[in-house]
Formats: C-alpha cells, sequence, structure tokens
C-alpha cells in the first residue's frame, strides 16, 4: 500500500514541477528533481554573429562570407546571398544548410550586397548585410607610339629624321623607318626592326611624302605605327611685293617678305636707296617680320630689296622701283565769284603732283553755315555747274584725291546778289518748288506741274477773238496767271533756263483735235537729250475730259509721238529719245496715292483688295488709279466682277496722267 501511494505521489508530483516549468520556470534545488538546459536557451535572443574575409576586392578574386550565431533554439541553418547594389533582387549564393562559409566571385567591377542569413530550430530568421566594393582588374599599359619627326616642311635635296620613341606594352622597344610619295601605295623601307632610335630619309622629288616609325615590343610581338606628312618643295623663291610702285611724298609705302620653297621657316631682312645711288641701306635685318611701313623722305625715285632666308641659309632676294612724287595739289577753280541769285557757277576740277588718277568731290555752304552740302562726291568728274537760289554769301569747297589716297582741298568765296524784273519774280517761284537735293527730272516736272497746277488758258480772250497782250508774255502769266500757249512757252522758258536747263522756245502749229493752228511750245535738254514738252496742252482746259487733273501725255515726249499733232516752223531739235516714263510713273503713283482714300491697282487682285478695305461701311467714297491696256470698257467690266455682293456701285471713270492709266472714282454702298 506505501508503494503504491509513493508512486501515485511521485508521478503528481512530477506533472506538478511540468506544469510549473512551463508556466514560470520553476527550479527544484536537491537531486529530488534537476533538468538538462542547452546553450540554444530558448530564453536567449538569436544573435546573426556572421563575418566577410573582405568588403574591397578586384574584378576575378572572390569573398568568403562566414556564418556564425548565437541565442535562437536548437541547431542553426545559413544560407547566403548577394546582388549588385544597383539591384532589387537577390541571388542565391547557398540556400539555407549546416555549411558555415560560402565564396562569391562577382562578375562586375561595381558595388555589390551580400547577406548572411541564420535560421533556428523554431523557423526564426536573423540576417547581417555587408557591402564589397568591386575594382577593375590592374591591367599592364598599352603600346603607345610616341615617334616624332624633325620637320614635316623641306626643301628637295635636304633631309628630315624620324626619331623612334614608345611607352607602355612589355619588354624591349624595336623600331622599323618607312616612307613612300603620298600618291603611291608601296612603301620604300628606310630601316627595318632594330634598336636604332633614329633614321634620316632624304627625299629624291619635290612631292608630298608619307613617312611611317613602326614600333614593336619584346614580349606581345605587337606592333603599333605612327604615320606623318613631309611637304618636299621646290627650290627657295621670293614672293615679296610691295604695296605701290607710285605715291607722294608724305605718304607711306608697305613692303611685304613672302616666299616659297626652301625648307624650314622663313627669315626676312629689308633695303633701300636712291635709285641713283649703287648702294643699299638697311631698313631692318632679319626677322620673322613679314611686314614692315617705309614712308620716304624726298620726292625722289626710289629702290627696295627683301630678302628671304629659310632655315638651311639658303637666299634669294626681290627688288622694286618706286616713284615719289611731289605733294598732290589741287587746281580747281570757279567760272565767277560773282553772281545773280540762280545764275550758274562752274566749277572745274584740276590737280597736280601725288599720284595721276584723281577724283574730285564738289561741296557749298553758305558762309555762316558750319558745315558743307555734297553736290557731288569723288569721281572724275572734272566740271560741274551749281545754281544758287537765293543771295547770299557762299563758300564752295573741291577736294582732289590721288590714286594713292592722298587729298589736297581748295576753297572759293561766292557772292550771290538779288536778281530783278522777270529774274526776280522767277526766282521766287523756284525757290518754293525746287531744290538741290532734287534730280534734274524732278526738277524739271515742278516746273510743269507749277504752270499747270497755278495758270489758267485765257479762255474769255481765245473764244472772243480778243486775246490781251498780257496772255502772250511770261511777265503777263506771272502777273495775271492767266496766258495762251505763247505765255505758257515763254514762262516755262524763263523758268527751265534760271534752274539751270538748255530750253528753247518753239513755235508751229498745233491740231487739238478740230482744228490746226498757231502754237506755241518748248524743248529742254535732259540727261544730254533733247525731249519736246507742251505745257499748254497739258493743261486740263485744253485736254478735254481730264477734270481738274494734270497730264503728262506732253511732257518730255520724242518727236515720233509729238510730232503726231505738232508741226515746228521755227528752230528745233531732233528729239528721238522715249519718254521716261519709267522714272516719272512711279514716283507720281506714290504722290497720288498719298492723298486720303486713293488706292493704285495693276489687276483684278488687287481691285478686289481695294474694295475689301473699304467694304465694312454703310458708304464709301475711294479713287483708284488703275493700270489697264484695255479700253475704258474693260475697265469698267474689270470692276464690276471686283467689287462684293450685297453692294451697290457707282462709277465715274476718266484718263489719268499717262496713257494706259485710268482715274476710277468708286461709290460703295450696302444694300
Amino acid at each position: 500500500m506505501n508503494k503504491t501511494i509513493n508512486k501515485r505521489i511521485s508521478k503528481a508530483l512530477s506533472i506538478m514541477m511540468a506544469l510549473l516549468m512551463i508556466l514560470g520556470g520553476l527550479t527544484i534545488p536537491g537531486t529530488f528533481f534537476s533538468p538538462s538546459v542547452s546553450a540554444a536557451s530558448a530564453t536567449a535572443t538569436l544573435v546573426n554573429k556572421s563575418s566577410i574575409s573582405s568588403t574591397s576586392i578586384t574584378k576575378g578574386d572572390s569573398v568568403t562570407l562566414y556564418a556564425s550565431a548565437t541565442g535562437g533554439s536548437g541547431n542553426y541553418t545559413y544560407a547566403y546571398y548577394y546582388k549588385k547594389c544597383v539591384a532589387s533582387s537577390w541571388m542565391t549564393a547557398s540556400d539555407f544548410s549546416t555549411a558555415t562559409s560560402a565564396k562569391i566571385t562577382p562578375l562586375v567591377a561595381t558595388d555589390y550586397d551580400a547577406r548572411v542569413s541564420v535560421k533556428d530550430s523554431t523557423g526564426k530568421v536573423v540576417s547581417k548585410d555587408f557591402k564589397i566594393s568591386v575594382a577593375k582588374a590592374q591591367t599592364s599599359e598599352e603600346l603607345t607610339n610616341n615617334s616624332t619627326i624633325s620637320s614635316t616642311m623641306i626643301s628637295k635635296g635636304n633631309s628630315f629624321t624620324l626619331y623612334g620613341a614608345a611607352s607602355g606594352g612589355s619588354g624591349k622597344y624595336t623600331y622599323a623607318y618607312y616612307y613612300k610619295k603620298s600618291v603611291s601605295s608601296d612603301w620604300m623601307t628606310a630601316s627595318k626592326f632594330s634598336t636604332a632610335t633614329s633614321a634620316k630619309i632624304t627625299p629624291a622629288v619635290a612631292t608630298d611624302y608619307d613617312a611611317r616609325v613602326s614600333v614593336k615590343d619584346s614580349s606581345t610581338g605587337k606592333v603599333v605605327s605612327k604615320d606623318f606628312k613631309v611637304t618636299v618643295t621646290k627650290a627657295l623663291t621670293s614672293k615679296s611685293s610691295i604695296s605701290t610702285t607710285s605715291i607722294t611724298k608724305g605718304q607711306s609705302l608697305k613692303l611685304y617678305g613672302s616666299a616659297a620653297g626652301g625648307s624650314g621657316d622663313y627669315q626676312y631682312a629689308y633695303y633701300y636707296k636712291l635709285s641713283k645711288n649703287s648702294v643699299f641701306k638697311t631698313i631692318q635685318d632679319y626677322s620673322t617680320t613679314q611686314t614692315i611701313t617705309y614712308k620716304p623722305t624726298t620726292a625722289n625715285d626710289y629702290d627696295f630689296m627683301i630678302k628671304v632666308k629659310d632655315s638651311g641659309g639658303n637666299t634669294v632676294k626681290s627688288t622694286f622701283t618706286v616713284h615719289v612724287a611731289a605733294a598732290l595739289s589741287c587746281n580747281a577753280a570757279v567760272s565767277a565769284e560773282t553772281v545773280a541769285v540762280n545764275g550758274k557757277v562752274l566749277i572745274s576740277g584740276a590737280a597736280s603732283g601725288g599720284s595721276e588718277g584723281y577724283t574730285y568731290a564738289y561741296y557749298y555752304k553758305e558762309s555762316s553755315d558750319s558745315s558743307y552740302t555734297t553736290i557731288k562726291t569723288y569721281s572724275t568728274t572734272t566740271s560741274i555747274n551749281l545754281t544758287f537760289r537765293y543771295s547770299g554769301t557762299y563758300k564752295i569747297l573741291v577736294r582732289v584725291k590721288d590714286s594713292n589716297g592722298a587729298v589736297a582741298s581748295k576753297t572759293f568765296n561766292v557772292s550771290v546778289t538779288a536778281a530783278e524784273g522777270l529774274d526776280a519774280t522767277v526766282d521766287a517761284i523756284l525757290n518754293e518748288i525746287i531744290d538741290n537735293s532734287m534730280t534734274d527730272l524732278e526738277k524739271i516736272r515742278a516746273i510743269h506741274d507749277w504752270l499747270v497746277n497755278n495758270v489758267e488758258y485765257d479762255t474769255t480772250g481765245y473764244n472772243s477773238g480778243n486775246i490781251a497782250d498780257t496772255s502772250y508774255t511770261a511777265e503777263g502769266l506771272f502777273a495775271t496767271r492767266v496766258a495762251v500757249c505763247d505765255g505758257y512757252a515763254k514762262a516755262f522758258t524763263a523758268m527751265a533756263s534760271r534752274a539751270g536747263f538748255d530750253v528753247i522756245h518753239v513755235t508751229g502749229l498745233g491740231y487739238n483735235g478740230t482744228v490746226t493752228e498757231s502754237h506755241a511750245w518748248n524743248q529742254i535738254k535732259w540727261n544730254g537729250k533733247w525731249y519736246n514738252v507742251d505745257v499748254t496742252w497739258d493743261d486740263p482746259v485744253v485736254s478735254a475730259g481730264y477734270g481738274d487733273n494734270l497730264s503728262y501725255e506732253y511732257f518730255m515726249v520724242p518727236d515720233s509721238v509729238f510730232e503726231l499733232d505738232h508741226s515746228a516752223s521755227s528752230t528745233k531739235y531732233s528729239c528721238t529719245a522715249e519718254q521716261p516714263t519709267d522714272l516719272l510713273i512711279p514716283y507720281i503713283i506714290e504722290e497720288a496715292t498719298s492723298a486720303p482714300n486713293t488706292v493704285y491697282c495693276e489687276n483684278t487682285t488687287d481691285l478686289a483688295a481695294a474694295f475689301g478695305k473699304y467694304k465694312n461701311n454703310s458708304t464709301s467714297v475711294f479713287t483708284i488709279i488703275y493700270k489697264s491696256s484695255g479700253t475704258s470698257s474693260d475697265v469698267f467690266d474689270d470692276i464690276r466682277r471686283s467689287y462684293p455682293a450685297g453692294y451697290s456701285l457707282s462709277i465715274s471713270l476718266k484718263p489719268w496722267k499717262f496713257s494706259g492709266y485710268y482715274e476710277v472714282g468708286i461709290t460703295l454702298t450696302k444694300v
């Protein structure tokens, strides 16, 4: 009974002790209960103690990861991983096992991450990471050919030297030397492979050559070549020159040293002497200076010499003769130093000394002005007329320039007195309508236009048969602004002549479309040719249908046009030049279109654009200057085809100033 009880108590105690150990880790002293506890106690934390053999290696080498751990439970297993630092995915070097090390050999020279993971028997895993720097493998230096050449340009008969040199590679170097004409494909051997570090080559022909140095190292037999270009020139020749062979005393000249052929760099020396002397004097001894300036001190003939020396000591020379003339002098003259207003002064350009090939420039100003007005810039013109429009004291300046650029000048004082009578009247008008900045054609047109726009034809006297005497004179025209053809023609003569033109008064017969009767007109010289001008028939009173617009139908026209309705009985000149419409029309059109609501059109496209400009108003009134080779009916048709829909159109049409041009009045009303 006691044994049975003891067994039960012992079993009960065993169960109780097991529960206490589970719940609280109870330990009972003495020999009654003594359990065994391992080093990897369940109460200790698992710690990864792994290490790495190196964190810096060279590509091709390996690194070893060593696994170690403490704590945790049961036995350990280990896994090994690695990856490039820039990558996100790990590569497995060794999966979980009892192996305590793993070797890794990176394939790329870059930075890597390495990891050792340890796992205990409960499945808990602790990892430890390492950084590995993988450097490039050290290699031997590449074989480099450092050979040089003594010169890349020599003259025929001279030599150049190739110098062998190298670095890198392995072992000792040997050198071989070759050359050939650049146009050839076959190399000639100057020296086979040897330890000789130079070779001299003397080309036989003046042409371009290729030269080559090949270097070979002894351990690998690798060969590296280096090529050079060599120009072999002909014998040294002088290409020296001088800026001019004729100057004026006080001017300078330039000496230019230049050469071809020879070898190496050139040096230059410069000398001079009076042509009558035998010994040269040194201006500058040998140097690399290629240009020098020299100013002769006397008006005389000089000899100059330029010597050239190449690097081989060869010399050549060039000589030049220079004429040094006396100083340039302006010998200009004027035809008069006292003239009336609108009187002409002929200015004549002349010169002496200096270098021949003179050009002249002409200027004038009022004495009180600070600057001159240019009459004509430098040219070969040796005379020019100047017409003074106002009384006063003036200065005329003439400048002469010689072929070397030397300039001399001369000034004149001119007194301009006021005109009287008819001349004074004409001068007052001319001063209002023309100036020296205008072209001659613009001046002639200004006179024509003033007469047409400011004078009325004496229709009263003409129709009554009782024409006043004043209508036949220039004085009467300017006083009354009324005249017949003779008065127009005489006034045009007075104005044009005072403006400086050659002009004549012509009489004869004119056919006005109805009858032939006595008539008068003018001829004027422009641009070296004579032209016919009929101011009277360009007046709108006579030219029926022209309204208030002046015409140019009889302005600057040839005989072939003029003699269709004019026949001269007095002396006249032959007029064969065509009317200069290419000069007249553009600025007359420009003048016309400067007026408000006036446009110029040459085709239906222009017409459509013009209508487009004015169609936005309920009613628009504007004028079109239209160029057409057709009839008036053709012009009407063009306009009707071009105006916009939704508008009514009123048109008035009449010929404009030139044949082939029409003035079209437009009233455009929105319907």
